[in-house]
């Protein structure tokens, strides 16, 4: 269902909900975790221990297993990119990974919700872990972004952590020179947070 004004632009309407302008793919990609078309790379533990710069538009899958630091950078920000980083190791190393914007840009301002299954079972989260649907979940924490941070830290805390194989970050860029961050957390052990997740500015 639908109609169309006088300048041409089509109104959809399904239940409530009105959209009333152009909606970029790639941004549908974003916020719904599907990212068929982007380029695929693939990085070795090594490459992210050398540290590397992230391409845009594109999903990398990386096998850093946290033993060692890695310093990851993200390309300059242009309005419509789109970029996947993906954890393919168990990541409970102990060491830090961060991941920098290109000089001179910074994470938008937001507010990133992250969750934790109550249940202790491990796997990709939030919504399933393993093989079982999660029904009931904690808010682990939430990571406030302020204006001018342009680092985020994550630690590959052992036992206990969301950077199990298959845990996602995703990066999109609505304004240039900034990059709104989405997370997928896979649990092992608990599925608690990692003791470091956290925005800052360098």
């Amino acid at each position: 269902m639908g109609s169309i004004d006088k300048m041409g632009v089509k109104t959809l309407t399904t239940g409530t909900a009105n959209i009333r302008k152009k909606i970029d793919s790639k941004y549908l990609q974003f916020v719904t975790g599907q990212y068929s078309g982007l380029t695929l790379s693939t990085k070795t533990d090594p490459n992210a221990a050398a540290g590397f710069t992230l391409e845009n538009n594109s999903l990398t899958e990386c096998a850093w297993d946290g033993d060692d630091a890695a310093a990851i950078v993200l390309p300059a920000a242009t309005r419509g990119d789109l970029i996947v980083f993906r954890f393919t190791a168990q990541c409970d190393g102990t060491a830090n990974i961060t991941f920098t914007t290109a000089e001179d840009e910074s994470y938008e301002v937001q507010s990133i919700n992250i969750y934790s299954p109550l249940d202790g079972v491990s796997g990709p989260g939030p919504l399933q872990v393993g093989s079982d649907i999660v029904t009931t979940q904690t808010l682990g924490e939430i990571e406030t972004v302020v204006a001018g941070d342009n680092t985020l830290t994550i630690a590959a805390t052992a036992t206990n952590n969301q950077t199990n194989k298959g845990a996602e970050l995703g990066f999109y860029c609505v304004n240039d020179g900034k990059w709104f961050v989405s997370w997928k957390g896979s649990g092992l052990g608990s599925g608690a947070i990692n003791g470091t997740f956290e925005f800052s500015t360098v």
